[in-house]
């Protein structure tokens, strides 16, 4: 392909410059060259972009090439999916289009602002620039483009957990891409809307799969590695949940044979690849695919990585193993949460290169020593006696999760859990009114539990005993702390609080 475009391009300026009567051959070619690659953006925008590359921006002779270059260069970074990091570019064709007062072309360069602020995460102005195109392309009856307004707003809602609105929109978009034949905009609202429907349980779960599918094959004829890959991951976490590992696994594997643009993105069709191989039980293959994630430097999926492994580890017995890969979790996690914090101070205060050094340096000593000191702390302070076993009550906890399976809280647990070993960003969250749901269910099944609990430890608190009741239900201490969102440390240190506590009154009443 690459070869494809270089002889076409030098076709191109061959043919440009030999044009009898022209006096200014190289500015000729500047314009014909933006021509060609408009007429290209759609159906080769690796091309497109190539040509564009190829001009140089100081040999654009007036302020209209400039800013049809600066809209065309801003929508080829779009269409490759290279990610925004400045407003300059797009900028320079904005106020040039409103100044000259071009419809069409302010209703596409102010879309393309709001998909450069998207990707800043400048979210209230990605959200602004995009009513203003939206307004602009129904000024110029641009259907097509009003479809993808559409789909950048929902999509900005969504990033604000306003899903409602985000869904209204995505079936605003849905209906007009549908209706003009856009293909690409469609699959992509279709992934969206299935993750909507994923999200709301069960009952939703066909509906998504029969969207993910349409999604899936229209990228496929499209051939968009990226879409195809978008919706084959989620078919893989969708078929997870409904407890049908084959079909997981085909669509892990489908994404993983995809051309991946980087390391980071092969890491994750790894890990995608290495769940699907853990929930069919076949451990030796998800470590090989698990350990594939441990070569890059992205936080998020190394935490993922060494959680899953510590899993496979725990399956297979081998609790030493299990114990390492935890460790390094922790170590992920730590250095996860502390990175977004890095990312503001930069961002905010532009630190000087020697200052940002100097902060590094403090903070890896901190983190070393802080992991040091939680190390030294669990091996010389062993778990007090598990609280499940730390009150003699006849719990059969198995009987009331099979009652309780179809609560709206034992439902969100479990997107929480799943979403979270999937993508580790889920913004979904158990409520106060979850917790209270739950304890009251506890208590009215196994007749008055809570109260008698509560009669015969009074110092637990009403946290500790949605604590002990997580506990109670099987959840390890990672997916306690997921569920709770404190850190595997946090967790810990309250599971030996309520133990502490428990034992105490054991210990006086003995005496």
């Amino acid at each position: 392909m690459k070869t494809l475009t270089n002889i076409l391009f030098v076709c191109f300026l061959l043919c440009t410059n030999s044009v009898p009567g022209t006096e200014h051959p190289a500015l000729s070619t500047q314009h014909s060259a933006l021509i060609l690659a408009d007429s290209l953006m759609h159906v080769c925008p690796d091309t497109a972009l190539q040509l564009l590359q190829a001009i140089l921006p100081d040999t654009l002779s007036s302020a209209e090439q400039r800013a049809h270059y600066a809209l065309l260069l801003t929508r080829a970074h779009d269409k490759n999916y290279l990610p925004h990091t400045s407003d300059s570019l797009i900028l320079t064709a904005v106020r040039h289009y409103n100044h000259t007062g071009n419809t069409p072309k302010q209703a596409l360069s102010h879309y393309y602002l709001g998909s450069v602020y998207r990707d800043m995460n400048k979210l209230p102005a990605a959200l602004e620039a995009y009513h203003k195109a939206m307004d602009y392309a129904k000024a110029c009856a641009d259907e097509r483009l009003m479809g993808r307004v559409y789909n950048g707003m929902a999509y900005i809602y969504q990033q604000q957990s306003m899903l409602l609105k985000a869904d209204s929109l995505y079936a605003d978009a849905e209906t007009i891409a549908a209706k003009v034949n856009d293909s690409l905009t469609l699959a992509n609202v279709l992934i969206r809307r299935a993750m909507y429907q994923i999200s709301l349980g069960k009952e939703h779960y066909s509906d998504a799969s029969t969207k993910l599918l349409r999604a899936y094959s229209m990228a496929k004829q499209l051939h968009n590695l990226q879409v195809q890959g978008n919706a084959a991951i989620t078919l893989s976490m969708l078929y997870t949940r409904m407890k049908q590992p084959e079909k997981a696994m085909h669509y892990a594997r489908q994404n993983y044979h995809l051309p991946q643009i980087d390391s980071t993105s092969m890491a994750r069709a790894a890990l995608l690849l290495g769940e699907a191989h853990y929930k069919l039980c076949s451990y030796d293959s998800a470590v090989h695919y698990l350990k594939q994630c441990l070569l890059v430097t992205d936080n998020n999926i190394l935490r993922s990585a060494c959680m899953r492994l510590s899993d496979v580890a725990k399956a297979q017995n081998d609790f030493e193993t299990a114990l390492m890969w935890e460790e390094r979790r922790a170590r992920y996690e730590i250095a996860y949460a502390k990175s977004g914090e890095i990312v503001q101070i930069v961002s905010d205060k532009r630190e000087t290169l020697s200052g940002l050094w100097l902060f590094f340096f403090i903070l890896v000593v901190g983190l070393i020593s802080l992991f040091c000191y939680f190390r030294f702390f669990y091996k010389k302070t062993p778990l007090p006696q598990d609280v499940t076993d730390s009150i003699n009550l006849d719990v059969d906890i198995t009987s009331f999760l099979a009652a309780h399976n179809e609560k709206a809280y034992i439902h969100k647990m479990e997107r929480i859990l799943d979403y979270h070993k999937s993508y580790a960003d889920y913004e979904e969250h158990l409520s106060v009114e979850d917790f209270n749901a739950l304890t009251y269910d506890v208590n009215q099944y196994f007749d008055g539990f809570i109260e008698l609990l509560k009669k015969q430890y009074p110092s637990l608190t009403k946290s500790d005993i949605h604590f002990y009741i997580l506990f109670l239900m099987g959840y390890s201490d990672i997916e306690v702390g997921i569920l709770t969102e404190r850190d595997r440390s946090s967790v810990y240190r309250r599971r030996k609080r309520i133990n502490v506590k428990m034992q105490h009154l054991c210990n006086m009443h003995a005496t």
